[in-house]
């Protein structure tokens, strides 16, 4: 069964659905990752006796990040570049949600806190992708147009 038409190509309901679980999957090991990185920081923010490998993790673990919530996205039926934008974007908000909730709020169960929202936050892409992808297209053509 063709899914929605979302500009370059159809996205399937069974590729939605890989794209779906992706998503999913892909938030919940974003948060695991970033909270191990930063059960690693030392709170007394020494850079001295920070671990030297650490901002090269973080680096790692962010472009990882990236990278899989575009694929994600290219699966969900973006078209490629709205899926990379869309991608990059969700990131950048999960990278500084994480930062907020560790160190603005000092919550526990910070993983968990930040999956939830982040499931939240994605809720437009996978309900209303048309909208999306549009909002996303007018953006970039008034950014870059």
């Amino acid at each position: 069964m063709p899914g929605p038409d979302l500009g370059l190509f159809r996205a399937e309901a069974a590729t939605r659905l890989v794209g779906t679980l992706a998503l999913v999957a892909t938030i919940v090991v974003y948060a695991m990752a970033l909270e191990a990185l930063r059960r690693t920081e030392d709170p007394a923010g020494d850079d001295d006796r920070r671990v030297w490998y650490l901002g090269y993790t973080r680096d790692f673990t962010n472009t990882l990040g990236v990278v899989l919530f575009w694929l994600s996205h290219y699966l969900l039926g973006f078209p490629l570049h709205l899926a990379l934008a869309a991608g990059s974007a969700i990131a950048l908000v999960a990278y500084l949600l994480d930062y907020a909730i560790a160190r603005g709020l000092n919550l526990k169960r910070r993983p968990s806190v930040l999956v939830a929202v982040m499931l939240f936050v994605t809720l437009p892409t996978l309900i209303l992708p048309h909208r999306v992808c549009n909002g996303l297209g007018r953006l970039i053509a008034a950014l870059f147009g």
